[in-house]
């Protein structure tokens, strides 16, 4: 017998109004999350991050991880 293959079921894509917002709070947290120099550490940033991302699940209606509202400033 063949195993049951896995089914992994995507997210719906961002709304435009969904990603204005990404960058709104990419703008108001820029001083960690977008820091290049030594003066914040990766942990800061990852705080940074899913603090950002508690503020837009808090707004939006679809729910988001960290790592997807990464792809959408990169």
């Amino acid at each position: 017998m063949m195993a049951e293959p896995i089914v992994v079921k995507r997210a719906a894509n961002l709304t435009a109004a969904d990603k204005r917002l990404v960058v709104e709070l990419v703008a108001k947290y820029a001083s960690v999350v977008e820091n290049k120099n030594n003066s914040v550490s990766n942990e800061d940033k990852e705080a940074g991050w899913r603090q950002l991302c508690d503020e837009f699940n808090a707004i939006s209606s679809i729910k988001r991880e960290v790592k997807q509202l990464k792809r959408v400033c990169n």
